[in-house]
């Protein structure tokens, strides 16, 4: 987990307890640090070997940046990241590193404007007598100055401004962004959650759970190892849904490749569909074709039947005809037969009489 710290004035003094610059080299009695483990603690970036040397670099960033002279501004920034209880120990000095690199990333002056960059090892909780009863987790400070870029005042790139780096919108996505970069990284550590607990928790906010819970410092250490037992229990808990979480990945390429599928099967289905449209408009045309086929083919039929009654009627005709006529030969030959064979055309006795008579006149 991370938070964030804003000063207006002071900053001196801040430098000099995040680099252990203690009054004639002695801890003050106060502070939850443990002199014998502050060995322990190293930097990624430092502006200076002493705080003066510091606090001078960052003044000089400060004049590069227009802003007003007025007590409210911020003139410096803090960033205190926790190192979280899933973090392998052979990852721990990555992780700082990925941390420092992703703070660097959400800076629009970039590494530039963070004048300083500690790891502390040596926290933790103190007891009455000024004991380290509860070794605190190893944490990350980072100081800038908030630097943002400036357009509107000539001789100027960059101008003070705290609330446009951490605005709501801005904070909101923090820590998502951070867990992304992280795991791009390989680093297996989990900051976005918020998770991390007991050790994982600055000693300001033990001092404060203490003051509002009424527990003990011992008590609370005795809390510790329910704690443990939970991480472990976490620890479980992430593994199985690293490897839930690629089966559905898994499953998201497998569900791509069935829609890519279903998407050539509804094209195919569209395709016939428009196929099956054009057969059913000549399947109609050929139905009307064939109705008014079977209409001229009934009308047909019906002249046919028609005239084959007409026919039947004029053989009918016909055989009457016929043997009407023949009956009418046989009589006609008959008396052809009786007038020529007698006397009655071919008769001797009618010309010998002619010739007689002709011979009398």
């Amino acid at each position: 987990m991370a938070r964030i710290e804003k000063y207006h004035t002071g900053i001196k003094s801040v430098i000099k307890h995040n680099i252990r610059e203690f009054k004639d080299g002695k801890c003050p009695t106060n502070l939850e640090v443990d002199p014998e483990r502050t060995k322990y603690n190293y930097n990624l970036i430092r502006r200076g070997n002493t705080a003066s040397e510091i606090e001078s670099y960052r003044k000089k960033i400060t004049a590069e940046c227009f802003h007003y002279k007025r007590k409210n501004i911020v003139m410096a920034n803090e960033i205190i990241c926790t190192l979280p209880e899933d973090t392998p120990p052979e990852q721990e000095h990555d992780f700082f590193k990925e941390t420092f690199k992703y703070i660097c990333s959400t800076l629009p002056m970039g590494e530039r404007c963070i004048f300083l960059s500690e790891i502390h090892s040596d926290e933790g909780l103190v007891s009455k007598d000024g004991k380290i009863i509860s070794q605190g987790q190893k944490h990350l400070h980072v100081m800038y100055v908030p630097a943002v870029p400036d357009t509107k005042h000539e001789g100027f790139k960059f101008r003070l401004c705290s609330d446009e780096l951490t605005r709501r919108s801005v904070l909101k996505q923090w820590h998502p962004k951070y867990q992304k970069w992280l795991d791009d990284a390989g680093i297996k550590a989990t900051v976005y959650s918020g998770k991390t607990s007991g050790k994982g928790i600055s000693v300001k906010s033990l001092k404060e759970i203490s003051k509002t819970t009424g527990l003990s410092l011992d008590q609370i250490q005795n809390l510790e190892k329910d704690r443990k037992e939970l991480l472990q229990k976490l620890h479980a808990v992430e593994t199985d849904h690293t490897q839930s979480k690629e089966t559905i990945e898994h499953a998201k390429i497998t569900i791509s490749k069935l829609k890519s599928l279903l998407l050539e099967c509804d094209h195919a289905i569209q395709a016939l569909q428009k196929n099956e449209k054009l057969h059913l408009s000549e399947k109609e045309a050929l139905l009307n074709t064939i109705k008014e086929k079977d209409t001229l083919l009934s009308a047909e039929k019906e002249k046919t039947q028609q005239l084959n009654t007409e026919l039947q009627k004029s053989q009918k005709k016909i055989k009457e005809l016929e043997s009407t006529n023949l009956h009418s030969h046989s009589s006609v030959d008959q008396e052809h037969s009786w007038g020529t064979d007698s006397w009655g055309t071919q008769s001797d006795w009618g010309k010998n009489m002619d010739k007689e008579n002709e011979h009398l006149w």
